[in-house]
């Protein structure tokens, strides 16, 4: 077969696709093959997209032909003339079959089908490629490139098919094809750039027991998230009657994580039927857990959230904090606990300004969260996650060159250490040196809490050691950290 053969002006070439491709009535499919593959290296899709169509209809109806001769029948092979209008038309190879003969079976599909038809919406054809696109979607074989594909070209091309959210094709490509993948990220950037979306039919329509169980697990927390972004609770409550006997008579250790997402999202809520139902997935999960030892931390950890809930009540009651600063942190808290550091920074640093900006305030607002330890540890933690972030590579510091500072700096002031009660600084005279000195210290040095102890504990000096109740002390190891992410 010479492809050469074949003339420049596409209008002209031979209808009958045995005479397209060079090949006789006898042709196996090993030699189909061949001699398709050679002709499409010339007729790429990208560069020659109306040959490569017509090759690629010519090829598929010989290819059902040898099915059906394989088969024991036999009929006419042909194909219509190809129009003068260059525009490409969808044609049903099978109407090119005999009745009786039995298709193909591929298992996949052929990307270079996809490829087409997105070459058609590149040159400014989106309707029509969108149509063949979700023609494709409709047959027997498709996998997730087409619905992403489908998804993307309707976010640019809406009036491709005005009915249609193009969210629809993601939630269809993950009833077909189970978790995983593309699609399910793109799914779950949705619900959270979009949280009202857990409400739409589409997403409940997903959640249902003909969802592979993988997925409703995978999904599951997602959705959870969205509903508390709205406040629809309700949502998660009917999300876990619906799993119950999908996953809870199945997998006891999925079941648990379950609950404890749940949890995660509706601790929070002070509504008592919802305490109430909190409640009983807590005493559900510890009786799993008495069972399935794997669960024992995670379980631990939901007692600290339960203690962190708790800790807004007496706690924190007469504490001498401005309320909408408490109501902001309790805010943060909670999305904390739920999402990612980076979600909650913006919020972070509201907070924190005024700490850092009055050290005075600071120390005093984080000594009063000392009466709720979870509170104070778990704002400690969120803390500690944006210096990290904010330093990921922070350059080693010098022990010498550190603790000659803080000799220094202990020298400025004449007076013994923390009201008197230790020995005498350099200088001789009595004054305090309290806790805000040592922040200032650590600005101006620029290192943490942790490297302060650090160089206290290596030096031989009385008066230094006697610094290390407060560099150990949580709330001044915050703030200082605190002070670094800030401005270090």
């Amino acid at each position: 077969m010479n492809p050469e053969r074949l003339p420049d002006d596409v209008t002209q070439w031979p209808s009958d696709p045995l005479a397209l491709l060079g090949v006789d009535l006898q042709v196996d499919r090993r030699e189909l093959r061949r001699v398709y593959a050679q002709l499409i290296r010339i007729y790429k899709p990208e560069h020659s997209p109306e040959q490569f169509r017509r090759i690629r209809e010519a090829y598929e109806v010989v290819e059902q032909f040898i099915a059906s001769r394989a088969a024991g029948g036999d009929g006419p092979v042909a194909m219509p003339p190809a129009s003068a209008n260059t525009a490409p038309q969808t044609v049903d190879a099978a109407a090119f079959v005999p009745p009786d003969a039995e298709p193909p079976r591929r298992t996949e599909l052929d990307p270079r089908e996809i490829d087409l038809a997105w070459h058609r919406a590149k040159t400014g054809d989106a309707a029509g490629a969108y149509r063949r696109l979700a023609e494709l979607a409709g047959g027997e074989i498709c996998d997730d490139e087409l619905f992403v594909r489908l998804y993307w070209l309707l976010q640019v091309a809406p009036e491709a098919d005005p009915d249609r959210d193009p969210r629809d094709w993601l939630a269809a490509g993950l009833r077909r094809l189970g978790p995983g993948g593309r699609l399910l990220t793109l799914y779950r950037a949705e619900l959270a750039d979009d949280p009202r979306e857990v409400l739409s039919d589409r997403s409940n329509e997903l959640f249902d027991s003909s969802t592979p169980q993988k997925l409703l697990a995978e999904l599951a927390i997602d959705r959870w998230r969205a509903a508390d972004t709205i406040q629809r609770h309700d949502v998660i409550c009917r999300d876990l009657e619906k799993l119950r006997p999908i996953i809870g008579e199945a997998n006891d250790v999925l079941w648990a994580r379950l609950l404890m997402g749940a949890m995660d999202q509706l601790a929070w809520n002070p509504q008592p039927e919802i305490v109430r139902f909190v409640e009983q997935c807590r005493a559900e999960v510890e009786r799993i857990a008495e069972h399935q030892a794997i669960l024992g931390s995670e379980v631990n950890h939901r007692d600290l959230l339960f203690d962190l809930v708790k800790g807004w009540g007496p706690a924190l009651g007469s504490a001498t904090i401005p309320d909408d600063w408490l109501r902001s942190l309790r805010e943060l808290l909670k999305t904390a606990w739920n999402r990612p550091t980076d979600t909650v920074r913006p919020r972070l640093i509201s907070l924190l300004t005024p700490l850092v900006r009055v050290p005075s305030y600071g120390l005093q607002w984080l000594d009063e969260l000392e009466k709720c330890a979870p509170v104070l540890h778990h704002f400690g933690r969120v803390i500690e996650a944006f210096f990290h972030e904010t330093h990921p590579e922070r350059p080693r510091r010098e022990l010498a060159e550190v603790h000659g500072k803080l000799v220094e700096f202990l020298g400025r002031f004449r007076i013994p250490l923390f009201n008197g009660k230790s020995p005498k600084s350099p200088g001789g005279k009595n004054g305090p040196i309290g806790r805000e000195h040592l922040l200032t210290f650590c600005a101006q040095a620029s290192i943490t809490a942790a490297e302060l102890v650090t160089v206290i504990s290596a030096s031989n000096r009385v008066n230094i050691a006697t610094l290390m109740a407060p560099a150990c002390d949580p709330p001044f190891q915050y703030l200082c950290l605190a002070y670094q992410a800030f401005w270090a």
